[in-house]
């Protein structure tokens, strides 16, 4: 057997009672929490990142196109609906759906109040399964391209703040149209926990909507592009890019329309940064004093074993693996501990949140297990790493004194 290793269990198996022991269990219960705390810090921030994200794109999608006009570029003009550039932006590697959209300012009528709202035209193309999902009564709108539907899809809180239900008949008044209100009809109701969608986004028949416009059923404002998981959005961009268009079209992503939002994710980066930094600190300060109060209950040893000849290297390693077990077993439980609450919050909700400050109803939680692995392995490497600092005050140690050390 490795001689290092075999003086170090015999260390820890004639410690039980000393205040090394007592130390050691110091030093696991700090690893276990650091490693649990950090496991926590970074599901909550993927978690963020993720939920809103989703939110987001699955509303306005990863990618717009808008029609422009020639003269002036801020202006957004409707487009004429090409099968041709469908068919070449589908193309485009990364890009998962492609469907036209029409979009407009309206007041929503009810029986008890006015509300303001930003309708959204879709059609047979568009993906309704993030809808699907939040879809808290009624039924998800069937749009078909030859038949016009006055069925509109209405979230919980417009229809809280309006008094609709399901089945109700509301009253559309566009903004910019002088016309009567458009009578329409809830089909379902839906709730995505973000305030910015709930109380703000109405999904309705695209060419229903163009005809109350005063527009051809072939007119749209634009193209929006959802992407497939894990697809570049910049690596995309650069390829609709170099495509030629008949029309004008400016392009957006969802990050560029929403700067706020996308901004204060990346500073959410940053904060789990710092934790995970503050976090392997404190757990490597517990391990350094832990091997601190080992070596001084050792100190006779040490000059024994110096006094035999034993190398320095060989000594250090003595101390290393008399830590090695602490910190296995610290991260051990540190992962359960850290896993076991993200899983109770991902199903239960114990925290919950404002979603007006927060856009999510509870804190999102995400595990990315090669991260969480990731984070294992760091945290073994750099706490054994500073375990040796106190183990080179033992090169400074002379036999004659460590054995005359009480």
């Amino acid at each position: 057997m490795f001689l290092p290793l075999f003086i170090a269990r015999r260390m820890g198996g004639s410690s039980k009672g000393s205040s090394q022991r007592v130390m050691g269990r110091i030093a696991k219960v700090s690893v276990a929490i650091s490693v649990a705390v950090m496991l926590v810090s970074v599901a909550i921030v993927e978690g963020f990142r993720n939920e809103i994200s989703r939110n987001i794109t699955a509303v306005e999608a990863d990618i717009q196109l808008h029609g422009i006009d020639t003269v002036d570029s801020k202006q957004v003009v409707p487009i004429t609906i090409s099968e041709l550039t469908l068919s070449r932006l589908s193309a485009v590697n990364g890009v998962q759906r492609v469907y036209p959209i029409i979009t407009s300012e309206v007041v929503l009528q009810g029986d008890s109040a006015l509300v303001g709202a930003h309708i959204k035209g879709v059609d047979s193309r568009f993906s309704w399964d993030f809808f699907r999902d939040k879809l808290v009564e009624g039924l998800i709108p069937t749009y078909s391209d030859s038949v016009g539907s006055r069925e509109v899809l209405l979230s919980q809180t417009m229809a809280r703040q309006v008094g609709a239900q399901v089945g109700s008949v509301v009253n559309l008044i566009f903004v910019e149209q002088q016309g009567s209100p458009e009578r329409v009809r809830v089909a379902g109701l839906y709730s995505t926990g973000m305030a910015e969608v709930d109380g703000l986004v109405l999904l309705a028949h695209r060419q229903t909507i163009a005809r109350m416009l005063g527009l051809g059923p072939q007119m749209a404002d634009g193209y929006q592009l959802q992407l497939r998981r894990g697809a570049s959005l910049e690596q995309v961009m650069a390829s609709i890019e170099e495509l030629s268009w008949q029309e004008s079209l400016i392009m957006e992503s969802t990050q560029d329309r929403f700067p706020a939002i996308f901004g204060w994710l990346k500073m959410l980066d940053s904060n789990a940064y710092l934790v995970l930094i503050i976090m392997l600190v404190v757990a490597g300060i517990n391990m350094v004093s832990s091997v601190l109060i080992i070596v001084l209950e050792n100190t006779q040893t040490i000059g024994l074993l110096m006094s035999q000849g034993i190398r320095m290297g060989q000594l250090r390693w003595i101390f290393v693996f008399r830590c090695m077990p602490i910190t296995l077993w610290g991260i051990l439980w540190g992962v359960l501990l850290g896993l076991g609450f993200c899983f109770l919050q991902h199903s239960v909700g114990l925290i919950a949140l404002d979603s007006e400050a927060y856009m999510v109803s509870q804190v999102p939680i995400y595990i990315d297990y090669p991260l969480v692995a990731l984070i294992a392995v760091a945290s073994f490497v750099l706490i054994t790493l500073l375990s040796l600092l106190p183990a080179m005050i033992i090169a400074r140690l002379s036999p004659d004194k460590t054995l005359r050390f009480k």
